[in-house]
């Protein structure tokens, strides 16, 4: 939930708006959304629009007017405001501020925003701390308090009208330089549980490389021997075969090369090869 303006701040016998940003977190769709602030009186407030439904994931706006009577007490009313749906409530305080005259609500909200912008430049200091480019909202921020310094020229020329829209424009100033801070925030991903792996699995783990291991090195020296038998036994027979021999070696010759195929001493290509020769 987003609230803008953070606090409100009116004078007696005037109309302030609250704007509130409601978004569906959860798994399953809202219905018949509204907003309730306790502790205040229920003439005060009127809720403008609700929001009929939200699906997950949905977000949507309720604007509340509040009318403040010429008769109320001039101080700070902290409401608990309850956002309710048929299915489910959600509740945080929120600060209303009534002063007497219109002269100082508008010279408290100019107070109320220079605090908000040295905390925004906090802010910045901890991005640009880790080597993020904080230019803009700096120039943003020192813009921002030359503006206040004029609205509060105007309050002093009795110029409210030009008061009111200097402060206006500080406040969307405001709005953008918080969502630059927030895009600019490095993004922290969550910490991964890795599960605790029994003693006993690392000893059964390294039987098992070791097991791999020696059975590679014995195939290896498997293959090795069967391919040094089969060079020794190609060089015999064609050594025979350069001799030529008499028919019945030759014969003794092609029974020799069938063995040797047979016991896969000799691939296919060279079987053929050498039984060529015989020919």
């Amino acid at each position: 939930t987003n609230i803008f303006p953070e606090q409100l701040v009116v004078n007696r016998g005037s109309t302030g708006y609250v704007t509130i940003e409601v978004k569906n977190t959860g798994d399953v769709p809202l219905t018949d959304i509204t907003v309730f602030f306790d502790d205040v009186e229920p003439g005060w407030y009127k809720v403008n629009n609700g929001i009929s439904s939200l699906e997950p994931g949905e977000t949507g706006y309720m604007v509340v007017a509040f009318k403040i009577p010429s008769d109320a007490n001039a101080r700070t009313y902290v409401s608990k405001m309850r956002i309710v749906s048929k299915e489910t409530e959600v509740s945080e305080y929120y600060k209303i501020i009534v002063f007497k005259t219109q002269e100082d609500a508008l010279r408290a909200k100019i107070s109320i925003l220079r605090d908000r912008l040295l905390d925004l430049e906090g802010e910045a200091g901890s991005l640009a701390a880790k080597g993020i480019d904080v230019t803009y909202i700096l120039s943003q921020i020192k813009r921002s308090r030359e503006l206040l310094d004029v609205a509060e020229t105007f309050l002093d020329e009795d110029r409210t009208v030009d008061a009111i829209n200097t402060i206006s424009e500080v406040e969307s100033i405001i709005e953008q330089i918080k969502y630059r801070i927030q895009v600019s925030k490095p993004r922290v991903l969550p910490p991964v549980a890795v599960p605790r792996v029994p003693p006993s699995w690392y000893i059964w783990l390294a039987w098992l490389v070791s097991a791999a291991v020696l059975g590679y090195v014995l195939y290896r020296k498997y293959v090795r021997r069967r391919k040094r038998s089969a060079k020794q036994a190609v060089s015999r027979l064609k050594s025979l075969m350069e001799k030529k021999e008499s028919t019945r070696e030759g014969s003794d010759l092609s029974e020799l090369l069938r063995k040797q195929y047979e016991e896969g001493l000799l691939s296919r290509e060279t079987f053929e090869e050498l039984k060529s020769l015989l020919r």
